[in-house]
């Protein structure tokens, strides 16, 4: 008897776990806290009782853990007759250095809670290119208690799940193929949400990211997620939009997004109980397509459709992410046109280590994570040319450095 293939979203659950990426000094928020979304909430069990689980950020258990006299997210008022520039209303969720070492960034990672993976509902467009007020179910919600911020939402990230011949024949002989083939035939896609103030025409990244299961072949709609899924993304954590020491909170300022993810790594084949945690960074730069144009590059990374900004032209995101434990940055290669994991921005490579009715499984660790990057720099490297501008470290001025990598200032290792 066939597992279905919904039951083995599971297979994403750890897998994804995997392999977003994540963390690196000191974390400073600045500004009012963000919605509190994404909680673990106590939900009935198949069995009856209680399991612990991570609800939707935009889902309505997710709802009524919020407070009604929380903190909402950030809007922009509009200048006016006098010409000033927009003033914001309510402080974004900024961050101000990188956190890098281990207890610093699971620390980080942990306060995050809040801001981990909003999920977009199924049935929906891989991406959104024109403004609109709502970009998921939690966006209508709280449209009552706030006006809503158009915004459009693009690809930033894909992640694929690969494993070993070897381990696809130790699987289960009940699931075997259904496992497999909604491995293959699945992905997940990571995508940043660009808010556009609609008077100015100004345009802002948002620090939540957002997040589909999606099909490599066949319908271009997002899919449904399950629970499992979700419980998944809740380890993919957006940490703020970053800002240099100097630079005041405007809207073209807050173009560069710091996200952190936690895996669980195998160590050398082991099984989950003695798997490590890993965290990792991801970097979201949004760029002025007029400045790439006057440095004479020709982008290839994996967000090459462009947004409109009515004050800076148009906008390309760039994405970045880190592996080994924070030791190397990649720029990502191009990923939009996907037809299996191995074109996939990362492909991590898994194993399955407990399951349920001994058919499918329900927990995993990550043995690799290959990433398709168009350039990989060292954190020695890095360090080097921040010295080198007279920064202290390479991630001083996170955007300066991540603009020197798109423009071509660094060489590759």
């Amino acid at each position: 008897m066939a597992i279905s293939s919904r039951r083995f979203d599971q297979v994403f659950v750890t897998a994804v776990s995997g392999l977003l990426i994540a963390g690196s000094s000191l974390l400073i928020l600045s500004g009012p806290p963000s919605d509190p979304r994404g909680h673990m909430a106590m939900v009935p069990a198949p069995d009856g009782g209680l399991s612990s689980q991570v609800t939707d950020p935009g889902s309505d258990a997710a709802d009524a853990l919020v407070p009604e006299n929380s903190q909402l997210p950030t809007e922009f008022i509009s200048s006016n007759s006098t010409g000033k520039p927009p003033q914001l209303l309510v402080e974004p969720v900024t961050i101000r250095r990188v956190p890098v070492g281990d207890s610093e960034i699971e620390s980080a990672w942990m306060q995050a809670s809040s801001d981990a993976c909003e999920f977009i509902p199924p049935n929906e467009p891989f991406e959104i290119s024109r403004p609109i007020p709502f970009l998921t179910n939690n966006d209508r919600r709280q449209a009552a208690r706030r006006r809503p911020i158009p915004a459009i939402r693009q690809h930033v990230l894909s992640v694929g799940l690969q494993m070993s011949r070897q381990e696809e024949q130790s699987l289960p002989a009940l699931g075997r193929s259904s496992i497999t083939d909604y491995i293959h035939r699945h992905y997940v896609t990571i995508q940043a949400r660009i808010q556009h103030e609609p008077v100015s025409g100004l345009v802002y990244l948002h620090h939540r990211p957002l997040a589909a299961t999606m099909q490599f072949s066949g319908s271009r709609l997002t899919q449904e997620f399950t629970e499992t899924v979700g419980k998944s993304m809740h380890d993919f954590r957006g940490l703020g939009i970053w800002l240099n020491p100097d630079e005041e909170v405007r809207p073209e300022n807050l173009r560069t997004l710091v996200l952190a993810h936690r895996y669980m790594a195998s160590q050398l084949g082991v099984t989950q109980t003695r798997a490590k945690p890993v965290y990792e960074l991801m970097f979201i730069r949004a760029r002025s397509r007029n400045e790439n144009a006057r440095r004479g590059h020709r982008t290839r990374t994996s967000s090459s459709n462009e947004f409109k900004d009515d004050s800076t032209g148009d906008l390309q995101l760039h994405t970045f992410v880190t592996t080994k434990g924070r030791r190397l940055l990649h720029h990502i290669a191009s990923d939009t046109s996907l037809h299996s994991s191995q074109q996939c921005g990362i492909n991590a490579m898994i194993e399955f280590t407990a399951f349920a009715h001994g058919a499918y499984p329900t927990e995993s660790v990550v043995v690799d994570i290959p990433v398709r990057s168009s350039a990989t720099f060292s954190k020695e490297k890095l360090d080097r040319f921040a010295q080198q501008q007279g920064w202290t470290g390479g991630f001083e001025h996170l955007s300066q450095l991540l603009d020197a990598i798109i423009n071509r200032e660094i060489p590759s290792d």
